[in-house]
């Protein structure tokens, strides 16, 4: 028997019912949670290696949400990068976009045990209607992004995702609506999710409540919402220049929007559209990281977009989470800055429990493997994240790391 091991004494968060289920016992068998009891445990013929966790606290091994890592492919630390996932407790990633044959490699190479990285969920290709707004990309990376105006392109992109072990579907910008109608139904039936973009701050033309109306129940970035929640005047501004516009009266009113800040928001609008996510039982991923990232260009003129886009972003995040809608952590990168965003969100409002669902019951439940993965329990992989202090009380306390299981083996 491999990784048979009893974490004694040990304390977990169940992010399902919010409780810390403290001074308890964690039988592992080949990578599962066997048994979880507090009385002695018989340990009958077999050899267990026995951890004392006393004072100690596991929460599940956590989710990142908004990956790309087909970009480590070519990077030299690519091993080093994969690893630092899982030293930190992130023993799973939702990968939204790259080529097949990258994402299987380097799946494989995590599940043979090769290389050590978290597991990962790819979508493969990001898919759009119309011009690819990232088909240079395609030149370094062939199949980053697929071309879909068709109920036959559907047929066949759902074909090569289900051939090639993709977990989920990401769609980005443009789209026709009936197309993207029919993804989803047929995505559906693959048991597989879209994950949508909306790609530009202004003039989407699959907005989040068309989204919704489409049966789409993730969406990317936190800005996503604002071209549905503009206030009237400018929404009918707006609205005019998407049925004929050109690039200058498109960046006139895209300088305008970003100047007006959260002056541009109905508030009343921003509640109903939060409210009906609520009722799809639908997500937002903010990734917060991505504006943090780039704040500091060195471009006066881009810097300035960044930290007006920004505070749009932390608005309408900020007004989401207060109404109640479900967060995915995730920070729109190849490297593990997960705990950052955690921060972030933190700083925002969303309480400390809330941010634990959002990497590790919300997207297991999303992803449709919640029977595996997302909260500590019996016949669960035992991938965990073992703290010296509870991130209930401060969310900082998640990277005070005692140790990580991925899969039964001890990694840190």
């Amino acid at each position: 028997m491999r990784n048979a091991i009893i974490l004694r004494d040990v304390s977990y968060i169940d992010v399902v019912s919010g409780k810390e289920v403290n001074n308890t016992n964690l039988i592992i068998e080949n990578g599962v949670i066997q048994k979880i009891c507090k009385e002695p445990f018989e340990f009958g013929n077999k050899s267990y290696e026995t951890i004392d966790c006393s004072g100690k606290i596991a929460v599940p091994g956590l989710f990142e949400c908004h990956a790309h890592l087909c970009s480590l492919h070519n990077v030299a630390m690519k091993e080093d990068v994969l690893k630092d996932f899982v030293k930190k407790g992130i023993t799973q990633v939702r990968d939204v976009g790259g080529p097949f044959k990258i994402m299987k490699e380097m799946k494989d190479s995590i599940t043979k045990g090769k290389i050590v990285g978290p597991e990962i969920f790819y979508s493969g290709p990001i898919l759009q209607g119309g011009k690819l707004s990232w088909q240079v990309i395609n030149e370094s990376f062939p199949g980053f992004t697929v071309s879909i105006n068709s109920r036959e392109d559907v047929n066949s992109i759902l074909n090569d995702l289900y051939n090639n072990g993709a977990s989920l579907v990401k769609t980005f910008s443009t789209f026709d609506k009936d197309v993207l109608k029919y993804l989803n139904l047929q995505a559906k039936k693959r048991h597989l999710k879209i994950a949508h973009d909306v790609g530009g701050l202004i003039f989407n033309s699959i907005p989040v409540e068309l989204g919704l109306d489409l049966g789409i129940d993730c969406f990317e970035h936190g800005k996503a919402a604002y071209s549905s929640v503009l206030k009237d005047n400018l929404k009918k501004e707006h609205d005019s220049l998407m049925i004929k516009r050109t690039p200058k009266q498109g960046q006139k009113l895209f300088k305008k929007l970003l100047s007006l800040g959260e002056a541009s928001i109905s508030k009343e609008k921003l509640k109903n559209l939060s409210e009906k996510m609520i009722r799809n039982n639908a997500y937002l991923c903010p990734t917060l990281m991505w504006n943090e990232s780039n704040k500091n260009s060195e471009n006066e003129e881009k810097k300035k977009m960044i930290t007006e886009l920004t505070a749009i972003t932390h608005y309408l995040t900020k007004k989401m989470i207060a109404h109640g809608v479900k967060m995915l952590v995730g920070v729109d990168s190849r490297t593990a800055t997960t705990l950052k965003e955690m921060t972030l969100l933190h700083n925002l409002g969303l309480s400390n429990l809330e941010i634990l669902r959002g990497a590790t019951i919300y997207p297991a439940e999303w992803l449709q493997i919640s029977d595996k993965y997302g909260s500590i329990d019996v016949n669960k992989k035992a991938s965990l994240l073992v703290l010296n202090r509870s991130p209930l009380d401060n969310i900082n306390n998640i990277e005070d790391t005692a140790f990580v299981l991925k899969e039964g083996e001890i990694i840190v």
